[in-house]
Parts: structure tokens; sequence; C-alpha cells
């Protein structure tokens, strides 16, 4: 069975020029997914900037030239910022100007709220409160969560999910990683079988070095043929250093295309010629550039 959504997440401070240059290639590549995850915390029960407004509106202009749907993620935090009702309006009152405004869905990213990874149950108490508001606003708009627990090979911490799944809508999709946050090698028989839709947020080539040189610079591989027909959605989670980004996304979307055919090295090879015709390209189009062809061009 085809993949639903196949796109990309993006929790990066990469400039607005770049974030439209990423859609357009997921579109380009066969995607059809953009998830903006931008507000977390204070900033999601916060009133909306004209900054967050015009960034909201040339995001989902980009998407929509690229034909690529766009959803927008808030995370809510722990129970002390959402277990008032007047603190989930304010969010709630968020999550509905962007869907009235353009967004084709909402993501609620639950993750990483304690150091350490800790999983607090009264969390899931709170934050069940949350979605049910949301799942009658928002209506099929509510699109997929992250809970605080997102990689396993099954749901550990009943406590915690137990008063969040007795209000999930069995429409929206949970985030998983796998087995663990990052995973050499993912199957089908790796993902956990819930009753609801799995996400899988692929963080292969997720790393937060500050140096560039230190950014993944291979090919999407480790992963069976099989995975896309155990998931319902695919999240490919980017690394902070945007120039870095064309081998990875063009890699990872051609696995998606063609799970069962896709060559890692052969693929990795096009993504590094098509990277030198480009950069030719700019050198043409600059003062003075040589005008003649490179070797290995692609013509």
């Amino acid at each position: 069975m085809p993949l639903k959504y196949k796109g990309v997440v993006d929790a990066r401070d990469y400039t607005l020029e770049e974030k439209c240059h990423l859609i357009e290639c997921v579109g380009k590549w066969g995607g059809n997914l953009y998830v903006w995850y931008r507000f977390s915390w204070e900033s999601a029960y916060e009133s909306l900037t004209a900054d967050d407004r015009h960034a909201f509106f040339r995001l989902a202009e980009a998407c929509r030239e690229a034909g690529v749907a766009f959803w927008v993620g808030m995370k809510p935090g722990d129970f002390r910022y959402c277990m008032h009702g007047v603190d989930r309006q304010r969010f709630r009152d968020n999550a509905l100007w962007f869907v009235k405004n353009g967004a084709d869905g909402f993501y609620v990213p639950m993750d990483d709220t304690h150091p350490g990874g800790k999983i607090a149950p009264k969390d899931g108490i709170y934050q069940a409160q949350l979605i049910a508001e949301l799942a009658l606003d928002l209506g099929n708009r509510l699109k997929g969560i992250c809970g605080e627990e997102y990689f396993g090979r099954k749901m550990r911490h009943t406590d915690y999910w137990q008063p969040i799944l007795e209000v999930l809508p069995k429409n929206v999709m949970i985030t998983w990683t796998g087995p663990r946050i990052w995973n050499s090698a993912l199957s089908a028989e790796d993902m956990p079988r819930f009753e609801w839709p799995v996400l899988l947020w692929e963080n292969y080539f997720a790393s937060d070095s500050p140096e560039p040189e230190h950014a993944p610079a291979y090919p999407y591989e480790g992963r069976s043929p099989d995975l896309p027909d155990v998931i319902d959605g695919f999240l490919l989670h980017p690394n902070i250093h945007y120039p870095w980004q064309y081998c990875a996304l063009r890699t990872t979307f051609a696995f998606l295309a063609q799970p069962n055919t896709y060559d890692s090295q052969r693929s990795f090879r096009q993504a590094i010629l098509e990277l030198g015709d480009l950069w030719w390209k700019e050198q043409k189009a600059s003062k003075g550039a040589c005008t003649e062809n490179p070797p290995g061009s692609i013509r």
C-alpha cells in the first residue's frame, strides 16, 4: 500500500528562503508533506507575531506551488503549560488560526518535554485534555501527535498513554522513530503495531553538530524495502546545516519512490552529479564565469 504521506519535518533555524527551497525539493522529488514545527512551549501559547504570520503565508504559498501539504506543529509542553483551561484556549486559538488561514493539517509534538527523556504520567492527563479539545476544534485537520515516548518496539509507559489513547481519534497518526531514536538499520518487523496509523520520524540525517564538516554526507541506507508497508507516513528530520541537505533528501526520496529497486550508491552518485551541475550553472550565471561544460556535467 503506498505511503499516504512522504515529507520532511522542519524544526530547524533555516532562513525563509531555505525553507521555501526545501519545500520545492520535496515536491520535485515525489514528496507530499512539509511540517513547519515552529512553536514550542511558551511561544505556542503566545499571540502570533507579524513575523510568524508573514512566514506562515509565505510557506503556505510555497507548499501550494509545489503541490505539497502544509502542516503546522506546535509543542504544548508538560502539565504546567496545559493544565489550565485558559492556557489551552490560547493554544487552541493559534491552532485554529493556522487551519483557517491555509494550513492543511495540525501536528502536536510532545517529545523531549523533560530533560533526559523522562516520561511523566501526569503530563498524559493534561495533554489528553488538550488533544480532545483540538479534535473537536479541528476535526480531520488534526493529523498527528508525538508523545513523550516515541521509540522502542512497543509502548511501555501505558500510565502515560492511557488517557491520551482514550481521546485520540483513530485517524490521527502516532509518531515513532523505531527501536531507537537513531537507527542504523530499520525494517518492518522493527516497527510497533498500534491501533492508530504510524508516522515514522526518520532521524537518519539529524545531526545537531554545529560544525558543517560534521554534517552527514552519505546516502540513505539500512532500510528494508518492506518498511513503507507498515507505516502510514514518513517524515525526514534533516540536520541543522541547510546547504548539506541535497544528497540526504535526494537519496531518501529515491528510496521512498522505489524501495524494492533502490540502490543507495547509484542514487548517491546521481545526487553528487546533480549537485555539480547545479553548482556549475550558478557559476555560469555569475559575472565572468567560464561557459564551457564541466567534466561529468549532466546534459
